[in-house]
């Protein structure tokens, strides 16, 4: 069966122009090593869609033994079904549609008895929904969509998914439904405007014509998008939402087994489940890095990363390091952010938040600037996800965690002060070299010194030295001033007077 893989989007390679330094290369190279092991660990060390070849026989057995053996594992194995298994536990992203149309391709293409999706999603993406229930109405096995564990829910986009299957179960305490735009949730229909309303009759279409598709209570469908309603699993069992309440995945195989269904070019299909294995379909690289940088806690993390990072180069610029960094971070969030429903008043927010902080070194508000900083990062946080979105079909608690949103906001509020301190304490201290660090030094004359001039000892170096008035060989003297590499100084209060001969050099 062929498909349209979905979500894909190539993006524009974009070099932003630096000073190229060693320091900044060396900077480049570990970036992308570690960006490198990164992606391997998320890949989780297994390949998408392989199956664990069966175990071999032990050496020095029977041959013979050992054929008749494996001839009755394969006859088995051929005799026993088998169900493709896929997970979505998340926002339903590109990533997510990508996943789950592979998921379609290869349980046809292997001989799958049926693919068992696992569900537990808040919404997501209204085209990537779109996508995931067009592959299932017209897969050619039979989908079983699985709302599991208990606690799980299948909300706003997730209620689309779960209707288009051919068989719908839900685990005891789960949820479905909710699935109106929220960005009517404002108000009554009537006064919203004229766009809002072509996407709740779009959507309230959508619902109708999924859940006759597949036989399930249309109207219930409806109501889940105009008035945003849901239903506990056995309320949505009773109203004819899903066909099954299960508490494993092998109670739902009972249930099903011999259950008759119709598939989309109209034929009958028997499902047999006894006795069946299920095998696991994994996610490409590219899927994984996607689904990850969907969750709006990660891209937040990453977001404020790179702002930290541009933030630390304009306190010191030169540094390279960080600007490398944060650049790379801001890109990796702009992957996730451009997945999920931002509002781009609270990235505006965020960096106003960053320019305060950095404001604060070139202007004496005495903390105030940094204090304004806190609280425009805590709100720009706040208002960062933007869950009435019309594009998307979430539940509006998709938020980032005010459990990730404090601890980030305190880093990035101790970063900037700690620095901010550390800039005015180099500052205010007094220089330690050149003509200001010899101001205030101490040495002794080494022949008489008078406005005319004369030699003295300072620092460990023998200087010439001028003084208002005159002061003899051997006295102690205090730097006041320093004109080009002549000192002018001054003797020091209380100082004692060599009367020994000084050598002149």
């Amino acid at each position: 069966m062929k498909h349209r893989l979905a979500g894909c989007r190539r993006t524009g390679d974009a070099s932003p122009s630096v000073f190229i330094n060693r320091t900044g290369l060396r900077a480049a190279f570990f970036l992308c090593l570690f960006a490198g092991i990164a992606l391997l660990g998320l890949t989780g060390g297994g390949s998408a869609g392989q199956v664990e070849p069966g175990a071999q026989a032990p050496a020095g057995s029977d041959p013979i033994g050992q054929d008749r053996e494996l001839e009755s594992r394969s006859e088995q194995a051929e005799l026993a079904p088998r169900f493709l298994r896929v997970d979505l536990a998340g926002v339903v992203s590109p990533g997510s549609s990508s996943y789950l149309l592979d998921g379609v391709a290869a349980a046809a293409e292997g001989g799958y008895e049926g693919l068992i999706l696992v569900l537990d999603t808040p919404g997501g993406l209204l085209e990537s929904t779109r996508e995931i229930s067009r592959a299932f109405l017209a897969s050619d096995v039979p989908v079983l969509v699985y709302v599991y564990p208990t606690g799980a829910r299948a909300a706003s986009a997730g209620m689309f998914i779960t209707m288009s299957a051919h068989v719908a179960a839900m685990a005891p305490g789960t949820r479905i439904g909710a699935a109106a735009p929220v960005a009517l949730g404002g108000g009554e229909q009537e006064d919203g405007p004229a766009m809002d309303k072509k996407v709740i009759e779009d959507t309230a279409a959508f619902a109708r014509s999924v859940a006759e598709e597949t036989g399930r209570n249309a109207d219930w469908a409806e109501l889940a998008v105009r008035e945003a309603v849901s239903a506990t699993s056995s309320e949505a069992l009773e109203l004819g939402v899903i066909d099954f309440i299960a508490s494993t995945e092998e109670d739902l195989l009972e249930q099903v087994d011999g259950l008759v269904l119709t598939m989309a070019d109209g034929t009958e299909r028997t499902l047999r489940t006894e006795g069946a294995t299920i095998d696991d379909w994994d996610m490409t690289i590219q899927q994984r890095v996607l689904m990850v940088l969907g969750d709006p806690n990660i891209a937040y993390i990453l977001l404020m990363l790179g702002l930290l990072g541009l933030m630390m180069e304009l306190y010191n610029p030169g540094l390279i390091f960080p600007a490398v960094i944060g650049l790379f971070m801001l890109l990796l969030a702009g992957i996730g952010l451009n997945i999920l429903p931002v509002n781009v008043g609270g990235i505006v927010l965020l960096v106003i938040a960053v320019a305060l902080f950095v404001a604060e070194i070139y202007v004496t508000s005495y903390g105030l600037l940094a204090l304004v900083g806190v609280g425009t990062m805590i709100l720009g946080s706040a208002l960062l996800m933007d869950s009435t979105d019309p594009d998307f079909f979430v539940e509006p608690d998709i938020q980032v965690s005010w459990g990730v949103i404090i601890p980030t906001v305190v880093l990035m509020a101790t970063v900037a002060i700690g620095l901010m301190l550390f800039i005015v304490y180099v500052h205010r201290r007094r220089g330690t070299t050149g003509h200001e660090g010899m101001k205030g030094e101490l040495g002794r004359t080494r022949t008489d010194v008078g406005p005319q001039g004369g030699r003295v000892f300072v620092h460990g170096e023998l200087w010439s030295g001028v003084s208002d008035r005159e002061i003899p060989a051997g006295t102690e003297i205090v730097v006041i001033e320093v004109e080009g590499l002549i000192l002018k100084v001054a003797p020091k209060a209380g100082g004692e007077s060599d009367d020994s001969p000084q050598p002149v050099q």
